[in-house]
């Protein structure tokens, strides 16, 4: 039997299996195939292909999580598969997940390929929320790979060093008070551990005290609620993180005045545990993170028998005991960095001297609305006089704060945008922020917005629906562009070429322009959205309640769902969701706004699409007729859009 595996837990369930079958890792089942994230056991998968890349790149905490939430945001998996090599591999078996879009790929992208092969392979999703379905795992994989036997007797092995653990301590440590841990599973936003990491506290004589709930998904808290809840313990632990970049993590945790508020940071009870390999797999070494914590919370107890080595093998497990550094260690860090930035002036883009920088700077810190220019002895307007206005002047103001937006020539629009940023159709008075309640606006539809044809086709389904935009019943675009490198992600067009496309349209569209660097992370995402979405609820005078919030996938439920969770406060539609592809070309190609509609971005080898090319309905239909792998609507992240509308 030959079996692919895409989730790293699953392929350490593999291998526990492979070895004791006749035969060992040669035996009659084989793996022979793996996501680059199948990392473990090094010395069993190191000859085995990979056939998964990875979207994301770590940089900070924040920018990670804003990656995340970014890709989720415009429908993009965080992960590609190599079609092809998995289908020449010819397996009977896949094991994948639909826990987590952010762990692995989606069980939903695994099932489309998997449709279009020769011989379609069984699919098995593995979505444990606790120790004892992780250790059921085992048996779901050796039931379906026949190794049954081989399952149970490792389930077993297993089992007793559970209860070993659970018989660890005394009864007169029972009947003590339990120790309140606090697992940091992310730094920037805090989340806390969720899923099964409450019940291995429990198990090991601890409380989880910010998430005592077993089975439930990690979320994020506040650092307030963290110095409320004063743990006595704290691990840190960032999913996906090896022991050295979690170190480093720690250090900007130094730079929060919280951080040394924590019982936990004063007494030295901080461990830090790498974040790659432990408690972020629901695998078999999760018996190996309950071993290591029922270790470490009694590590000071006499009766302690476990010795230097939690586990049972020869292994170490891999964490180190925080060591805190100086105030004044945490102060040249801070220096070094304040040194290296770039001004924090919404200016930043423009080539500014530091005399001037720091002229405006101080200026802002005080509030005033213009400065001096040191050079020129002229009068300058400052950040916070562009913010009043509450619009681009168009005249190239050297702090504006809207990204030149109304500037008339593109290539004269010097300035980034920081923040979440209404650009608006039409020039506001002074006064007409603060009266815009006097518009009644009943409705305030935010369709997200990427520049591509998904979401041009869900702005022309709005428009079929609803009718023309009217100050009553408002459609917004928001849209998430990097701004280093002033692109929208994936699609990789220019930001600039959204605000070309809203003002092509002349439907009297306001854009909501919303930083976010390229590679981040989910929660950053989250974030930085309800700040966008908080401000234009700002802008507008409206409740929550008034806002729409409306998405253009077009089938990939996951993404669809978890999109609706993030954002359960407000209402959420796809309006193109399930539709037919008949529909939807009938949609796109007949549409009088269009001039064409561009490749912009391929993520496939394959001749049938290049960056440059028209996508028309022809392009359209050599796809779903010549390449059955490839969506033709490039749903699974195969191929971007640009739209061009007529001038």
């Amino acid at each position: 039997m030959r079996v692919v595996s895409l989730l790293p837990s699953a392929t350490e369930v593999i291998f526990r299996l492979l070895h004791r079958q006749p035969g060992g890792v040669h035996g009659t089942v084989k793996l022979v195939g793996r996501s680059h994230e199948c990392d473990y056991p090094a010395q069993d998968v190191a000859n085995i292909p990979i056939l998964t890349t990875q979207h994301t790149t770590f940089t900070t905490p924040r920018d990670v999580d804003n990656q995340v939430r970014t890709a989720l945001q415009e429908g993009r998996s965080l992960y590609s598969v190599d079609v092809e090599k998995l289908q020449s591999l010819e397996p009977d078996v896949i094991v994948t997940q639909s826990l987590c879009s952010v762990c692995s790929i989606d069980v939903g992208a695994v099932h489309r390929i998997a449709r279009n092969m020769t011989n379609p392979p069984q699919i098995l999703s593995l979505n444990p929320f606790t120790l004892n379905e992780v250790l059921d795992s085992l048996i779901e994989v050796g039931s379906v790979l026949n190794l049954v036997e081989e399952a149970k007797a490792e389930r077993e092995h297993l089992s007793q060093r559970v209860k070993r653990c659970l018989n660890f301590y005394s009864n007169d440590d029972k009947s003590s008070e339990q120790k309140n841990v606090a697992f940091i599973e992310w730094t920037d936003p805090l989340y806390v551990g969720g899923h099964w990491t409450p019940e291995l506290i429990r198990m090991a004589g601890g409380v989880h005290g910010v998430n005592p709930k077993v089975g439930v998904k990690s979320f994020v808290i506040s650092s307030d609620e963290l110095v409320k809840n004063n743990p006595e313990i704290c691990i840190v632990c960032p999913c996906g993180l090896n022991l050295d970049d979690t170190t480093e993590m720690v250090q900007s945790l130094e730079e929060e005045d919280w951080w040394w508020k924590l019982k936990a940071v004063k007494f030295g009870h901080v461990a830090l545990v790498d974040g790659n390999q432990m408690f972020n797999r629901p695998g078999p070494r999760l018996v190996d993170c309950l071993e290591w914590i029922t270790w470490y919370l009694h590590s000071n107890s006499t009766e302690r028998n476990l010795g230097s080595n939690p586990l049972e093998h020869e292994e170490k497990f891999p964490w180190k005991q925080y060591e805190a550094s100086s105030k004044q260690e945490v102060k040249s860090r801070i220096e070094a960095r304040k040194t290296s930035m770039v001004s924090n002036s919404l200016s930043q883009g423009s080539q500014f001297t530091p005399e001037i920088e720091e002229a405006h700077r101080k200026a802002v810190e005080k509030g005033e609305k213009t400065y001096i220019d040191p050079e020129t002895g002229y009068t300058v307007f400052t950040e916070l006089a562009a913010n009043e206005r509450g619009y681009c002047c168009g005249r190239g103001c050297r702090h504006c704060t809207y990204g030149h937006w109304n500037v008339p020539d593109a290539d004269k629009r010097k300035n980034r945008i920081s923040q979440p940023t209404l650009l608006r159709a039409k020039r506001k008075q002074k006064s007409a922020r603060a009266s815009q309640a006097v518009c009644e606006i009943t409705s305030l539809k935010v369709l997200f917005w990427s520049g591509g044809k998904d979401s041009y086709m869900t702005l022309l389904k709005l428009l079929q629906e609803s009718g023309t935009n009217s100050s009553t019943n408002r459609i917004v675009l928001l849209t998430t562009f990097d701004p280093e490198t002033g692109k929208i992600p994936e699609q990789d067009i220019e930001f600039r070429t959204a605000t070309d496309q809203v003002k092509a349209l002349g439907l009297d569209l306001d854009l909501m322009a919303t930083p976010l660097p390229s590679s981040c992370a989910n929660s950053v995402y989250v974030d930085v959205v309800n700040k966008a979405l908080d401000a234009l609820c700002k802008e507008y005078d409206v409740p929550k309640s008034s806002l729409n919030l409306v998405f253009g996938d077009l089938h990939l439920k996951d993404i669809r769902d978890w999109r609706a969770q993030m954002f359960s406060q407000y209402q959420c539609s796809f309006p193109i969701f399930d539709k037919s592809y008949s529909e939807l070309c009938s949609l796109l190609f007949s549409s009088d706004y269009v001039d064409h509609i561009e490749i912009s971005n391929v993520t496939v080898e394959t001749d049938m699409l290049k960056v440059g090319m028209t996508f028309d309905e022809r392009l359209y239909n050599t796809i779903k007729d010549q390449a059955p792998h490839i969506d033709p609507f490039g749903e699974l992240g195969e191929f971007h859009t640009a739209v061009f509308f007529k001038q």
